[in-house]
């Protein structure tokens, strides 16, 4: 694997203050006021070295209690730690001879994978907090993406679809297809890669959620609020055993949908939305068969951000600015 490419230093951030080693961050992004704007740049770096070893070469093959190394890549959202085994090169730190306030310090190391680090500061370092250059905090961390997943019974991933909106309509008298009662409620719609028409629910789930249940407090168990909660999900899809959809169960309507593991959790505050859908695929599906079954597969829907306006042709009392 190549290097990275030469970029010049924004700054060097030292921990103050120092107790028993010296800490520092380093990167190739262009600008950098704190630590945590490292995150700009594609390559950071953290180096820790005891402050016995401080002014000197570090072998870090042969001197591995006398320094930690991370190496952070933005742009993949990995962490290298120093302590891999291969780990090869130095470490050199020098304080200015003359008592002034710059620090030398030269990073020459090869990560066990073949990537190269590289770096060279002379300078007054910028003074950071001990919270602002914790490692697990400089740490790459990739950005929430919304998705609609499937696992196996073993918890094996089956399947991963990006969403790329969830489509929220108002529906006032939505009707079940199922038990053909009507209940006011939400309808939340995810539009992905294999969407052709947002009300096709073999490639496009929907999950109705009564009025009531918005914003409730916390994660709503399904199964356990019965024919209360009045909710439905329809998504027709291969992984899934029922082709009438999910939703509550109800003995006397001869209805019987509803997953022993089912829960969803709906937020929303000024327009940002939290939506997290899970269920295990495995019930009492029929209404002459006592035992369960299905696939034991898991369906999670997920998504956090703004409702886009729905674009399909069923009723919506929804107005423009809900959206904006």
């Amino acid at each position: 694997m190549a290097p990275p490419a030469e970029a010049p230093i924004a700054a060097l951030f030292s921990q103050e203050p120092q107790v028993g080693s010296y800490v520092f961050a380093l990167g190739d992004a262009e600008t950098a006021a704190a630590p945590a704007d490292l995150a700009k740049g594609h390559w950071a770096a953290y180096v820790r070295v005891l402050a016995a070893k401080f002014d000197g070469v570090i072998d870090v093959a042969a001197q591995t209690s006398d320094y930690w190394f991370r190496l952070y890549d933005h742009k993949t959202y990995q962490t290298y730690y120093g302590e891999d085994a291969g780990l090869t090169g130095t470490i050199e730190t020098h304080p200015n001879p003359a008592g002034g306030k710059e620090i030398y310090l030269r990073v020459n190391l090869t990560l066990k994978n073949g990537i190269g680090v590289e770096a060279e500061y002379y300078g007054v370092p910028t003074a950071a907090t001990a919270d602002a250059m914790d490692e697990e905090t400089l740490k790459p961390v990739k950005p929430f993406e919304p998705y609609i997943k499937f696992l196996d019974k073993d918890n094996k991933d089956m399947l991963y679809w990006p969403v790329t909106a969830m489509e929220v309509r108002h529906d006032p008298a939505y009707r079940d297809s199922y038990t053909g009662e009507k209940v006011s409620g939400y309808c939340f719609y995810f539009r992905n890669a294999f969407t052709e028409s947002i009300d096709a629910d073999n490639t496009t789930p929907m999950f109705f959620l009564p009025d009531s249940y918005l914003d409730h407090e916390g994660e709503i168990d399904l199964h356990a609020e019965g024919t209360n909660c009045k909710w439905n999900l329809r998504f027709q899809y291969m992984y899934l055993s029922s082709y009438n959809g999910y939703g509550y169960s109800d003995k006397d309507k001869y209805c019987m949908r509803c997953p022993e593991k089912a829960a969803v959790t709906v937020k929303q505050e000024n327009k940002e939305w939290i939506f997290k859908f899970s269920m295990v695929d495995w019930g009492v599906f029929s209404t002459w068969n006592p035992d369960p079954t299905g696939t034991g597969n898991t369906l999670i829907i997920e998504f956090r951000g703004k409702a886009a306006k729905y674009s399909g042709s069923k009723p919506n009392d929804l107005a423009d600015d809900f959206y904006k």
